[in-house]
């Protein structure tokens, strides 16, 4: 649901249980139509009350740069820019933005443009150095939607393995383990045995 933008699938699962959004999973303040399989679906696999292995799996596919928040948002390899250049952060004067704002485009292509609080000490050019490095060589699409994919290249397509082999990685005990976790929380059984038949490659989808 983060990468078909214009499915009608998507538009028939949003009218009746609300719209997605890469954090919040399923948020509306207007769902008539409260179903409790779907809660407690999105509560195993999305929401924040659950566990929340799937968002974590997500990944930014960046295009035009519109919905991608530059500073808070994961789009390079290594994490977080807010993160990883906090000193940069901190003097940046737009904090919340997507990376759309942090540029403009020009005869040659794009060009980085920032607005800082104050000037660089001469130490600190070093880290800015390394930082317009590391996104020096990222292209940005215009006219394109940023995309939300699975996060297993190279092809960045969910597949029931995936999901199984990142599940069984992340919860101590390996397979056996995540079983027990499934089991064990408090949604209804036919959510759990659903979730189940989908870790076990047992949905008939042929």
């Amino acid at each position: 649901m983060g990468s078909d933008e214009k499915g009608l699938w998507k538009d028939v699962i949003e009218s009746k249980y609300g719209v997605w959004s890469p954090t919040n999973s399923f948020a509306s303040n207007q769902m008539r139509y409260k179903s409790r399989w779907w809660n407690d679906l999105t509560k195993v696999s999305l929401s924040d009350q659950g566990d929340n292995w799937f968002n974590p799996n997500m990944v930014w596919q960046l295009r035009s740069g519109e919905k991608i928040k530059f500073w808070e948002d994961e789009w390079l390899v290594n994490g977080q820019l807010k993160g990883r250049y906090a000193r940069l952060y901190n003097n940046s004067e737009f904090k919340d933005k997507t990376i759309d704002n942090f540029g403009r485009w020009s005869t040659e292509g794009w060009e980085w443009k920032f607005s800082w609080r104050r000037e660089w000490f001469e130490w600190e050019k070093t880290i800015v150095e390394d930082f317009m490095e590391s996104i020096s060589q990222v292209s940005l699409h215009p006219g394109k939607e940023d995309l939300r994919v699975w996060n297993d290249p190279p092809t960045y397509i969910f597949s029931v393995k995936s999901a199984y082999n990142k599940l069984a990685n992340q919860i101590s005990g390996g397979v056996p383990g995540m079983f027990e976790y499934l089991w064990n929380l408090k949604v209804m059984p036919s959510t759990q045995f659903y979730v189940w038949r989908a870790l076990s490659d047992r949905i008939a989808t042929k």
